[in-house]
């Protein structure tokens, strides 16, 4: 995705856009799909932390974000193959899941309360 990103529209073959396939976001929403099913209904705003390695997947889900906008501002400018920004978003999707998953394994996820 990188290479794909930072190489000139004029320079880049009809494959480069091909580097993330319908079948690689299907393959990241069925996983999600099951992650999903092992956690609690989400009812509350979720702090992140709760543990290491969910604060971990916390600034991953983070920082996939802010790539995201920023493909999305490169996309204003240039054109962009769909499927990077779909990816893109099921990926910090997925890592939001992940944080979940790894807080349910200590019992320590956090909620935001309204004082």
């Amino acid at each position: 995705m990188g290479s794909y990103l930072a190489t000139e529209v004029e320079a880049q073959t009809e494959n480069s856009a091909q580097i993330i396939k319908e079948s690689d976001i299907e393959a990241i929403e069925t996983m999600m799909d099951k992650m999903d099913a092992e956690l609690p209904k989400l009812t509350r705003f979720i702090l992140p932390g709760g543990s290491e390695s969910a604060a971990r997947a916390h600034i991953c889900r983070t920082v996939c974000r802010r790539a995201e906008r920023n493909v999305y501002r490169v996309a204003d400018e240039f054109p962009i193959h769909e499927m990077i920004l779909i990816f893109l978003n099921r990926l910090s999707d997925f890592f939001f899941l992940a944080a979940r998953i790894e807080c349910q394994k200590t019992g320590k996820e956090m909620y935001w309360e309204q004082k």
